[in-house]
């Protein structure tokens, strides 16, 4: 009995491994595919280039924080990929019979959204993940930080925290300040923004955001 236990455990490792193996290879030839036809560098001067770009430096402190702590708190840490969420997130998945969670980090969700689908493919999740390692060899968190905040889908058809920032009913703002019951009317609109809302209210000071002019 112990023999067919170690025949059926060695049997699964090696399916796992060769599944593991098929989509790393498919999912690397799909990120080099994306990065031959708009390399990296390219796509980063294009979003640069966008009117209305926010600097990271003109990003309060406690907005990039709310940020972090809600969509990747250990985004500082990690090198593009969370290996760490990426287990987390399998088990749950596994626990709960579904595929809700991802564990993708700040920089894999804008390679996602710059370069592939939506669609919930394992050779998605490894194209994105060698992606992302590839931006955080050559850019900065700070670098990727405002490039993800500038092309984010924040809801109601805004992309980008100047889109996000200006064109809530009521709330007109480009340069000044938010107080709490304007963040609060202005961020009820959609689910991630309440997210973010919870997290901005741990601080009682107000918070100013500026754009770049270049």
């Amino acid at each position: 009995v112990l023999k067919i236990i170690v025949i059926v455990i060695l049997a699964v490792m090696f399916l796992l491994a060769v599944a593991a193996a098929y989509f790393t290879i498919k999912g690397y030839k799909m990120y080099s595919g994306a990065v031959a036809e708009t390399p990296i560098a390219q796509k980063v001067e294009e979003i640069r280039s966008m009117e209305h770009f926010t600097c990271f430096e003109e990003l309060p402190e406690i907005y990039v924080d709310a940020v972090v702590s809600v969509e990747d708190k250990r985004f500082w840490k990690h090198d593009g990929v969370d290996f760490l969420a990426i287990c987390r997130a399998v088990w749950k998945d596994i626990t709960t019979l579904s595929f809700a969670e991802g564990g993708s980090t700040i920089t894999q969700q804008l390679m996602k959204n710059q370069y592939f689908t939506q669609e919930k493919k394992l050779e998605r999740k490894v194209a994105e993940a060698f992606a992302a390692l590839a931006l955080e060899k050559e850019y900065s968190k700070e670098d990727i930080f405002e490039l993800y905040v500038n092309t984010i889908y924040f809801g109601s058809g805004y992309y980008g925290i100047y889109d996000d920032s200006i064109n809530y009913d009521g709330l007109k703002i480009r340069s000044g300040i938010y107080d709490e019951r304007e963040l609060e009317k202005a961020l009820s609109i959609n689910k991630r923004a309440d997210l973010v809302l919870k997290h901005y209210k741990r601080y009682n000071s107000k918070m100013a955001i500026g754009f770049c002019t270049s």
